[in-house]
């Protein structure tokens, strides 16, 4: 491992980018030092020219077996496969605490020293997978795709400014290059402190005022109270803690507290005061050589620099606004054409169902005539020998005898043969050709639904997607295939 000094580009970078990950500016880096010779960035991003290249922090608590923090040192690189992607993250930094469910663990504190490996990650093409239908160790990326991007239902990050979170699935390990590895402290209630002081007597009360002579905020009770001791603390110059906030020549110098910020290097961006010119770093040496400007100047000047960058940002924002509106629309429009495609798929089954229903009633029909007329011949002869039982209780004999006569007639006009069911009723109705949902190989890739002999003739609904065969949609983990019904034939 080579070790950086604080005079490195990389390490105001690296510090930059873990202030800005924990959003936070009491970051303290402790060391820094590089798993890979200088050139192996350079050779990644040449590697991988043309895709997005995309920063990344790696909890080294995380890190674990084959990618232990000493395996991944030795190797130079992360163990990953098709079996066993990995997880990065780039944006805010998910401390411990942010994953525990109960108060702030012990080492998320203040003065506690944090790891972190930096890399770099190339995302060609991400295809976006809903994080809760994904499960890390089982999640096959699609041909055409050489990363999962995790997308959280619930998560509204992207409408926030202040947080900025997002996760990646690689299981190719020449994807992702370990460059550095960080050591850092912080307190999570430093910002609070700076932007709420409390005195420094009282250490509860709001500090509301700042001695200039004694580089120390009070209370007004503790300022009164200290000051009136004597003739020579009464002389003190005492200001508006808002004042101090606001100007620049009242911040002190962190090598000399008691001088104030006068001057700014512009060669290695420090802010200098008159000790460091006269007996501090830029006393001798090269820094003794640079040129200062004051301190007001060069704040004013990177306000201006802000502002030029500011317009570019927005110059940006309008570019990729004006591409995502394009997006927009082109999703409206394959939603517009899938709903087309729907509203045909659907008149096509029901005209198939509407044809069933009418052969399956004239069918039914037919059946229901024989059987309401058989069970009519057979409640007719019932009817028959229900009465003349009951005139057989009823009348005398020789009434009875007369009633037999004509009960007997009755029953030889019948119809000696019963009727049978309809012989042209035949249990032959079925489907004929398929219906099918395909990715048709055209320069506009077509995906067509057809329904075929349903009906007298051919019915086609067809649904045209953007050219890119990456424009496939995947509801879940595995690779999505053309879906087919095909009913099979009688």
């Amino acid at each position: 491992l080579h070790g950086l000094q604080p005079l490195d580009s990389q390490w105001g970078k690296l510090e930059y980018l873990v202030k800005l990950g924990l959003r936070s500016t009491s970051v303290e880096i402790q060391t820094i030092h590089a798993l890979a010779p200088p050139h192996t960035e350079t050779r990644f991003e040449s590697a991988h020219q043309g895709s997005t290249i995309i920063d990344s922090f790696v909890n080294v608590r995380e890190l674990r077996d084959q990618n232990s923090l000493e395996n991944v040192v030795r190797r130079g690189r992360f163990a990953m496969s098709p079996q066993e992607p990995m997880l990065f993250t780039t944006g805010h930094l998910r401390m411990p605490a942010d994953l525990a469910s109960g108060p702030i663990q012990p080492h998320y504190g203040a003065g506690q020293v944090h790891e972190l490996l930096f890399c770099r990650i190339a995302v060609d093409h991400a295809v976006v997978l809903d994080s809760s239908s994904v499960h890390e160790r089982a999640v096959p990326i699609p041909d055409g795709y050489d990363a999962v991007k995790l997308h959280n239902s619930d998560d509204d990050g992207d409408s926030d400014p202040n947080y900025y979170y997002h996760e990646y699935l690689l299981n190719d390990d020449s994807r992702a290059a370990p460059l550095y590895l960080v050591s850092f402290t912080f307190d999570p209630d430093a910002d609070h402190r700076k932007r709420n002081p409390v005195c420094e007597q009282c250490e509860h009360a709001p500090a509301t005022l700042y001695c200039l002579q004694d580089n120390a905020r009070f209370c007004e009770h503790c300022d009164a109270d200290l000051h009136s001791k004597s003739k020579v603390l009464e002389k003190h110059s005492r200001v508006l803690i808002s004042e101090v906030q606001g100007n620049l020549t009242l911040t002190r110098c962190k090598q000399h507290p008691d001088m104030p910020i006068q001057f700014y290097d512009k060669v290695t961006h420090e802010p200098v005061c008159v000790h460091c010119k006269m007996v501090g770093s830029h006393s001798c040496g090269d820094n003794a050589h640079h040129p200062l400007v004051t301190i007001n100047e060069a704040y004013a000047e990177n306000l201006a620099v802000l502002q030029q960058d500011r317009e570019l940002v927005e110059q940006k924002q309008r570019h990729i606004a004006a591409q995502l509106q394009n997006v927009d629309e082109r999703l409206r429009t394959v939603h517009l054409n899938a709903s087309t495609v729907e509203r045909q798929l659907r008149d096509i089954l029901k005209r198939a169902l509407d044809k069933l229903q009418a052969e399956t009633q004239a069918r039914l029909n037919l059946l229901l005539s024989d059987e309401s007329e058989l069970r009519r011949q057979m409640h007719y002869f019932e009817w028959l020998e229900s009465f003349i039982r009951y005139q057989k209780d009823v009348v005398d004999p020789v009434e009875f005898l007369s009633s037999c006569r004509h009960h007997l007639s009755l029953l030889r006009e019948a119809p000696n043969e019963v009727l049978t069911t309809s012989p042209e009723v035949l249990n032959d109705c079925e489907v004929q050709g398929s219906l099918d949902v395909v990715s048709t190989p055209t320069p506009s890739s077509v995906l067509a639904l057809s329904a075929r002999g349903l009906g007298s003739g051919s019915d086609t609904a067809r649904m045209t997607t953007p050219s890119s065969t990456r424009a496939r949609l995947y509801s879940g983990a595995s690779q999505a295939s053309p879906m087919v019904l095909r009913p099979s034939h009688s």
